[in-house]
This record gives C-alpha cells, sequence and structure tokens, in this order.
C-alpha cells in the first residue's frame, strides 16, 4: 500500500527554516546541560517564548502528542496519517502566535498562543490548539454508504516562570479535551444497531506540574547543577465500551488513571570539562477499568492495575575540543509490573574530525508507561476500558556521519538499530478490519540519508529517503523483524522540500513526502 503526502503553504509575517527527514533530526552535538527529567506541564522553553529559525532545517514529523504541546516545529500543511495527527508552525520572534488551516470535508485546524507576562524574571505563557473534523466521510466495503467521522479535540495551557536570586522555578498546566464517534464500526448484525456512530466519546486530559533548577557553589572551582520536579496527570473516558460485543452498551464508564512523576537531578563538576552526575525518577500509576468475563461477556466490577517503576541514571559527561562524550546506564526498578529489574545504556559519543565533518554514536534504552494519555495519542478510537504493558527498550542505537554545511550543502547518513519489548503496534483486526494496538516484541535496522541545500537567504532544498525492511509478519512467541518508522509501519520513506524567503517576513513553502509499502 502505497501513499503520497502533498503540502503547499504560504505563511506571512514569519520566517520560516525548511525541512529534514525526522529520523535524521539528531545533531552531532552533545548538549552540556544534558541531565535527563521528567517530561513536565511546564517547561523551561515552552512556547509562545520567542523562538528564533535555526540554522539549516528541520522537520518534525509529529504525532499527537508532539501536537498537544506548544513545540516549535516546521510549518506543513496538517495531513491525516494512517496515525495521528501532522500539525506546524515555526513561530516568529513576536510575542504571540497565531496560525489557522481549514481543508476539505470541514477539517480544521489551529494554534495559537501569547505571552501574557515577559518581565526580566517573571513569564507567563497562555496556549491553545484545535483539531477538528465534522463532516469526514470514510467509505468501506463493509457499507453501502459513507459514514461520518466527527472529532473535536482541544487543549489548552498556561505555563510560569519565576527566577529568583539562588533558582528558577515552573509552574504550569494543561487540559485536553476530546469529543468524537467511532464511526464505521462493522457489526455481524447490520450497522443501525451499533449505538456508537451517533454516541458521543469524551476523553479528559489534565496535567499539572512543576520543578526547581539552581545551583550550588560547592568549592572555589566546583558548582553541583541540580533540578526537583513533579507531574500529576488524570486521564479518563466518559463512557466504556463491550469491544467483544459492540452491540451492548451498557451505560458503564471507562477507564481511568492518576498519574504521578517525580525526579531528583544532580549534576557535579568535576573539572571545567567534565562532570558526573545522576537522575532519579519515580513513575507511579493507578489505573482502573472495567473487564469482560467470559463466556456471558458481561461487564464486571471495576478492577484496579496499577503499577511503580523508580529509574536511576548516573552519568559520566566530557566536552573536549573535538570530543563530546556522556557515558551512562537506565536502571528501572519495577514493582506490580512485571520484571523488576531492567538495565539498558545512556550513552552518547560525537566526534569532529576537521570542522564541517563529524561522527556521532547514540545508544539508549529503557522502560516507559504505555498510559491512558500517550495511547489516546497514538488512536483515540482504541478500546476505552483497555490496558497496555507497558514497553522496555534494551537497545535504540543508531550511527550518523555529517559533512558541512560548505557552501550551503550539508550531507547527513545514519544507520540505526533497535529492540523492543512489548511495544506497541498497530494490527488490522480480523473480525472488523479497524486498526487496533497490540503489545509485541520487536527487532529491526534503518538506513537514512538526507541532502540540504541553502541558497544564501533565498532559498533551501531538503532531500530525505529512510529505508527500514519489514518482513509484515506477526506470529504468537516470535519478534517481529522491522524497526518502526511509524505506526503504519512502512518500508521506505521518502521526503522533498522546498522554502522560498520572497522577502522578508514572507515564505512559500512546499513539501512532498512518500511512504512506501505501509
Amino acid at each position: 500500500m502505497k501513499k503520497i503526502y502533498v503540502s503547499v503553504l504560504a505563511a506571512a509575517f514569519t520566517v520560516m527554516a525548511g525541512f529534514a527527514q525526522e529520523n535524521l533530526q539528531k545533531e552531532i552535538t552533545l548538549p552540556k546541560d544534558f541531565v535527563p527529567v521528567v517530561k513536565k506541564a511546564a517547561k523551561k522553553s515552552s512556547l509562545p517564548r520567542v523562538l528564533k529559525p535555526v540554522r539549516g532545517s528541520e522537520k518534525s514529523e509529529i504525532n499527537y502528542t508532539d501536537w498537544a504541546e506548544p513545540t516549535a516545529v516546521s510549518v506543513e500543511i496538517p495531513t491525516m496519517l494512517p496515525y495521528g495527527y501532522r500539525t506546524g508552525h515555526r513561530f516568529s520572534n513576536q510575542r504571540g502566535y497565531l496560525y489557522a488551516g481549514a481543508g476539505t470535508q470541514l477539517n480544521m485546524v489551529g494554534s495559537l498562543g501569547y505571552r501574557l507576562v515577559d518581565a526580566e524574571t517573571f513569564k507567563l505563557d497562555a496556549w491553545a490548539q484545535h483539531n477538528s473534523t465534522w463532516n469526514g466521510k470514510n467509505s468501506s466495503e463493509n457499507f453501502a454508504d459513507d459514514v461520518k467521522q466527527k472529532f473535536c479535540d482541544n487543549v489548552v495551557g498556561l505555563d510560569a516562570e519565576k527566577t529568583f536570586a539562588n533558582g528558577t522555578l515552573n509552574l504550569g498546566a494543561k487540559v485536553h479535551f476530546d469529543r468524537f464517534n467511532y464511526y464505521a464500526q462493522p457489526l455481524v448484525d447490520g450497522p443501525l444497531s451499533n449505538p456508537w456512530w451517533d454516541e458521543d466519546q469524551n476523553f479528559l486530559d489534565m496535567s499539572f506540574g512543576g520543578s526547581w533548577s539552581g545551583k550550588v557553589n560547592v568549592s572555589r572551582f566546583h558548582d553541583v547543577s541540580y533540578e526537583v520536579g513533579v507531574n500529576y496527570n488524570y486521564a479518563g473516558y466518559k463512557n466504556g465500551f463491550n469491544i467483544s460485543d459492540p452491540t451492548r452498551y451498557d451505560g458503564f464508564d471507562g477507564a481511568k488513571e492518576h498519574y504521578f512523576q517525580a525526579n531528583v537531578g544532580a549534576k557535579y563538576g568535576i573539572e571545567a570539562n567534565s562532570s558526573i552526575g545522576m537522575n532519579v525518577k519515580l513513575d507511579a500509576l493507578k489505573h482502573s477499568h472495567h473487564e469482560i468475563t467470559d463466556p456471558a461477556l458481561t461487564i464486571a466490577d471495576k478492577v484496579n492495575d496499577n503499577a511503580t517503576m523508580v529509574t536511576l541514571s548516573p552519568f559520566y559527561t566530557y566536552f573536549g575540543q573535538n570530543v563530546l562524550a556522556r557515558l551512562g546506564v537506565n536502571v528501572n526498578f519495577s514493582f506490580g509490573d512485571g520484571t523488576a529489574f531492567r538495565l539498558a545504556p545512556n550513552v552518547h559519543l560525537a566526534y569532529e574530525f576537521t570542522p564541517g565533518v563529524s561522527l556521532y554514536v547514540n545508544a539508549e534504552g529503557g522502560k516507559r508507561f504505555n498510559t491512558l494519555s500517550s495511547v489516546a495519542a497514538l488512536n483515540r478510537y482504541l478500546d476505552p476500558n483497555g490496558r497496555y504493558r507497558n514497553t522496555f527498550v534494551p537497545l535504540d542505537a543508531e550511527a550518523g556521519f555529517k559533512v558541512g554545511p560548505f557552501s550551503g550543502l550539508t550531507v547527513k547518513a545514519l544507520v540505526g538499530y533497535g529492540i523492543f519489548k512489548d511495544n506497541l503496534e498497530h494490527i488490522t483486526g480480523t473480525w472488523d478490519a479497524s486498526t487496533r494496538l497490540m503489545n509485541w516484541d520487536c527487532k529491526g535496522m534503518k538506513a537514512s540519508a538526507q541532502v540540504d541545500y541553502k541558497l544564501r537567504s533565498i532559498a533551501e532544498l531538503n532531500l530525505g529517503f529512510t529505508y527500514a525492511p519489514q518482513d509484515d509478519k506477526f506470529e504468537y512467541g516470535k519478534s517481529y523483524s522491522g524497526y518502526m518508522l511509524g505506526l503504519d509501519r512502512a518500508k521506505m520513506v521518502a521526503n522533498a522540500d522546498l522554502s522560498l524567503y520572497l522577502f522578508k517576513g514572507f515564505t512559500i513553502s512546499a513539501g512532498l513526502e512518500y511512504r512506501a509499502k505501509r
């Protein structure tokens, strides 16, 4: 199966950067403050803070998870992929931003943000995003007539940052509300018996968090940088769904989750170019849902499925004249959630042979929770009273080579290999031809190449290609062979993007993406 996505956009009053393949986004430089922390609702660099276009080209292949955060991404027409939704906007150096788009079948997307307070020691940001369709006609071989797809997805957020003499306090809140229908659900006894076509589902997702970061001088030449953060997330479906017998809607509520995260991280400078550090993170999940009892196919009482994990991440960093290195491990201790002890690498190496020619190697891994919030970001139509196992990544490694920029030309290439346990995979069901997520072990390789060319301040061209072989076979008891380039499991992804900077503040961008053998 092949699909081509074409996008053309004229954006006013904003200087845009070009695009690059998502798999080639990893720079061959290492941030000096590379301390892993919990992803919070409040972020030090959260928009609508001023973000200037970066030199070179960056393209974000973002799904709904990224869409629900005020992050800076390259301009791109929103396209309904087989998984999630792509929207994008690179914000100008103004205090606020507004972006809106619409397509056929009443598809609409919008993003806005404004810095309410922009003092030197206090900043207050408000932002919102919208994504909806009201007349989506989705034909199916199971039905003679088209069935309308409807959803109205909204996110609002508030972020604050206060700087004190001895540190910085960040606070944030985000509320996400999604209202949609289960369209075109085929049933054995006919479509008219499906109560979900007209019965709207509601999904509520809220996050509240904060962090404190600072630095303590322990001697004349040595400092300790530290950060403490907490975050709480609630997610839940209003209505449950008897997935084994969709003709029955018994009025029970959907799954609910309370997810708490906390982290403490510190880094100590041994010498001017080296440091050691440790990050400790706590994940505590309280999940409740209704279970179906066989063979009666009735809904049992609500059951709890809770899990706790503590992660230790010690590391050592070194910054030389031509070498950047970070050596570390992620140690996961799980309670009430399968294997109690897991170990994975956290290694980043980069070497610059000569100015403009460099090589990097990354090897990462660790365990992550598949929460209601993160899973709903992948597919809103999943079982609203389901629970997925958490994913462990023993290894996700890649090596890349970069040459440039020389006279505006940059060439990048990388190869990668990954091993994933209980990874979330989109699989087409045999009884209803709809997609669903399943936990599956998988492993595979990928290879990518990217060519970027920038003609002064006039134009920018980006060409990219990624290949990841797939065997397309899911057999119980066996690992799936293939590196995931997306939930559609494409074997080949190619992109071509062009940006023309016609005059100050006005850019025309055109892009094409080709996903083959999905």
